[in-house]
């Protein structure tokens, strides 16, 4: 019996969290992201958040500095995990929730990690940088389509695509009832790409 998250190893929430991503992914319909619906998109931005949001709860509701760095590290590994097993979207959650404020503000817990703790917590930082839209994310997803390995992609970066796809080109209709099938097939390749 399990008593706190800190009684759970890292690889164990990180393959749970892989198979949440999964169910959640399976469940996505992708004429509902093409046509953008909000429900879909509402769903997975709030369920991002609530992982985000239980990552700081977590780390921000121990008593004492040492349960809050055990569990801060523990974030931290699990985050890890996520990301060796290509579960992006975990990984950016995870990220998202230790960067906060309310968890980021208290150097103190970072300044007691180990060196390969706060390594492993750069390169991820890094990773899921918006820097040049998404860089070392968007290659590296390019990276496992053409090595066809599976990876879970972040819904956020996926739905921002969608969006901007929507915005930047214009409907390509003549009338109120033909289908824009140009800018459909554009979207149809973004989410093909990112869900490979």
């Amino acid at each position: 019996c399990f008593h706190s998250t800190l009684d759970i190893s890292e690889r164990k929430i990180a393959e749970q969290l892989t198979l949440l991503s999964i169910h959640r992914l399976s469940n996505a319909k992708a004429r509902e992201f093409i046509s953008g619906t909000t429900e879909s998109n509402g769903a997975q931005t709030a369920i991002s958040s609530q992982i985000s949001d239980w990552v700081s709860t977590e780390i921000l509701s121990q008593t004492g500095t040492p349960k809050m760095m055990l569990m801060l590290r523990l974030w931290i590994g699990i985050a890890y995990q996520c990301f060796l097993m290509r579960n992006y979207g975990s990984t950016f959650e995870i990220v998202y929730g230790i960067t906060r404020h309310p968890v980021s503000r208290l150097e103190f817990l970072f300044n007691a990690m180990s060196q390969s703790t706060i390594s492993n917590l750069q390169q991820m930082k890094e990773f899921i940088s918006p820097v040049q839209n998404f860089r070392k994310y968007r290659q590296s997803l390019k990276d496992a389509v053409a090595k066809g390995v599976a990876v879970i992609p972040y819904f956020g970066v996926m739905t921002r695509d969608i969006f901007a796809l929507e915005n930047a080109n214009p409907q390509l209709t003549i009338g109120y009832q033909h289908v824009a099938f140009v800018e459909k097939g554009k979207n149809t390749s973004v989410k093909n790409v990112t869900t490979c």
